[in-house]
């Protein structure tokens, strides 16, 4: 009755099957985790140029318009309302720019959140993965472990009182075929 408890009853194919499946597994998100770093990395260095840019236009625009209102200043000293609405505009635009480029860096930083909760995800999912393959390949194993030992039992020279499977064991058809087997063979001797 130890044995139905026990969850690695063939070490060697449960944690072979298990090994396997978990390495695809890792090979595969492994090559999802790149492909998107890469595609993610490639992204952000343009959303740094971009903001880079928008700044350096900011920056020339800004000295632009300053050169412009020192001209106007020199030429129009009368025009100080005109001078004001120019600065006030410009002033605006130069808010709402800033207010775009940290708008985006917000999403930046989000994104790089979003990519990290993923990887931590996709590598939890691997490690959940590892049970559930143990559980999955148990109810293989334990099958074939109890009709191990019937088939030594009676290659011993007496038939095995078969109980019968689990509710989730697997491999219950070949389990019945056994079963009708050794019936057969044990009422075949009896005759």
């Amino acid at each position: 009755m130890d044995q139905r408890k026990q969850k690695l009853i063939d070490k060697k194919f449960q944690l072979h099957t298990t090994y396997s499946f978990m390495g695809i597994f890792f090979v595969m998100v492994g090559i999802i985790i790149i492909a998107i770093g890469i595609n993610y990395y490639n992204d952000n260095k343009k959303v740094e140029k971009i903001i880079e840019e928008q700044n350096n236009i900011m920056n020339e625009q800004s000295e632009i318009i300053s050169s412009m209102l020192q001209i106007m200043n020199i030429k129009n000293g009368d025009d100080s309302e005109l001078i004001a609405k120019v600065k006030e505009k410009s002033d605006n635009y130069n808010i709402s720019m800033n207010y775009n480029i940290e708008l985006v860096k917000e999403l930046t930083q989000r994104n790089n959140v979003i990519f990290l909760i993923v990887i931590i995800f996709l590598i939890s999912a691997g490690f959940i993965l590892y049970p559930v393959l143990i559980r999955k390949t148990h109810k293989i194993s334990g099958p074939v472990y109890l009709m191990s030992g019937y088939i030594k039992e009676m290659l011993n020279g007496s038939y095995p009182d078969l109980r019968p499977l689990r509710k989730k064991d697997e491999l219950k058809e070949f389990y019945e075929l056994f079963s009708r087997l050794v019936s057969y063979l044990k009422k075949r001797e009896e005759d």
